[in-house]
């Protein structure tokens, strides 16, 4: 049984010598699999708070991509996001931080293909002071939303809810591209919404493809919300 043993042996180190660059690129192969990255942004105007995530997932493809924890910390801006736990899996988080938004965020995470520290840089688009043109919009003319920040780009979009005296909520969609930093809002967009006072929310939305690398895939997605106006409809 020992001869047998030691010719197996020699008989799988022969195989591997023989087609040696073969055996070594399948091992490669299935160890290298591709890691997806999800960021999320989300800032309250409100109460100046600033939440952020961040998921890995590791495999061949994002639908059979498992939950994966990364060696080292991942940290926002240099803060270590803490590792929390789902039943859907890993993922790191700071919550409820009180500080004034940035305009750029660094995301920090021990790159393991690499073997070293890889920063990846997220644009938060803002929209602040948000306005309309008259005190009291007319729901058979419209008006203009203007905000306080760039054009929406592409991959952006204004959620603006209304609340209505009625105490109905209505939601209008501006999708970017824009030109500038206004819309004008149709009557038609207004129908609907009941004469009276009015509840506005606005937040801005993006999705932003992350910079691919040869196994790295992912998205950042932002979430600002405006601070909340009063305005009056007219018929």
């Amino acid at each position: 049984m020992q001869i047998i043993l030691k010719k197996t042996g020699c008989l799988l180190v022969a195989c591997c010598t023989l087609v040696g660059v073969s055996c070594q690129s399948t091992s490669k192969q299935a160890a290298i699999s591709n890691t997806y990255i999800g960021y999320y942004l989300r800032y309250t105007e409100d109460d100046n708070t600033l939440r952020s995530d961040a998921t890995f997932k590791q495999g061949d493809s994002l639908s059979v991509a498992k939950p994966l924890a990364m060696q080292g910390n991942v940290s926002l801006n240099g803060q270590p996001m803490p590792l929390q736990h789902l039943d859907l899996g890993d993922y790191y988080s700071i919550s409820g931080t009180k500080q004034q938004v940035d305009s750029n965020y660094t995301f920090s995470y021990n790159d393991v293909y690499q073997g070293k520290l890889a920063k990846q840089h997220v644009f938060f688009p803002k929209a602040t002071n948000i306005r309309l043109d008259a005190a009291n919009l007319s729901l058979k003319k419209g008006g203009t939303l203007r905000w306080d920040g760039s054009p929406l780009r592409a991959r952006e979009e204004l959620v603006v809810q209304v609340d209505d005296a009625a105490q109905q909520s209505h939601e209008i969609h501006i999708v970017g591209p824009t030109q500038t930093s206004s819309f004008a809002l149709a009557s038609a967009q207004l129908e609907g919404i009941k004469p009276g006072k009015a509840s506005i929310s606005v937040r801005r939305m993006a999705n932003i493809p992350l910079p691919e690398s040869p196994h790295t895939r992912g998205s950042a997605t932002t979430e600002y919300y405006a601070k909340e106006i009063v305005v009056s409809f007219v018929p």
